[in-house]
């Protein structure tokens, strides 16, 4: 039986990571991240080759299905077509947005990596792209995060909190 998708990319997500310093495989990590209630699991297999990560990607895929979770694919926006993912998180090295084929851009939520306020921007200017996340200032002390009904960012204070995405 497959549970109904959910429709937002709020809730927990999981990243199903092939690092070798992990106990489990991206699928058994997969498996417990849907067990436990996560609206979205990512594969990221940066260290397997292609064979085994479209393996993955299709079991993790039937596993999403079966438990209404959102499916990404880190990187990859032609392993996401191939494991029929809702979604490819690319990276500031990947491919950009707007250079994906057509058909993978009217079918594949895009998410894209952002580590300070000017990628942010860059990200915020590229189609089709929703933001969602912090931006995290050690040296400063600060936590900000984007505030799309504002336009803006906000700084993270205790009387804030409850404003965030």
């Amino acid at each position: 039986m497959t549970a109904a998708p959910r429709s937002s990319l709020a809730g927990l997500h999981v990243l199903a990571d092939d690092d070798p310093r992990w106990k489990w495989d991206p699928v058994e990590q997969a498996r417990a991240a849907c067990e436990g209630g996560a609206a979205v699991v990512q594969l990221r297999a940066k260290r397997t080759g292609d064979r085994e990560a479209l393996a993955w990607g299709r079991e993790i895929r039937g596993l999403t299905r079966a438990c209404g979770a959102l499916f990404f694919v880190n990187d990859r926006f032609d392993l996401a077509r191939l494991c029929e993912a809702d979604g490819v998180h690319l990276g500031q090295t990947d491919l950009p947005p707007a250079r994906l084929p057509a058909e993978a851009r009217a079918r594949l939520a895009v998410g894209r990596s952002t580590h300070d306020e000017a990628e942010v921007r860059r990200a915020l200017a590229e189609e089709r792209l929703e933001l969602h996340g912090w931006v995290y200032d050690l040296a400063g002390l600060q936590i900000r995060y984007y505030d799309a009904d504002e336009g803006h960012f906000v700084t993270f204070t205790p009387s804030t909190s409850q404003a965030a995405p």
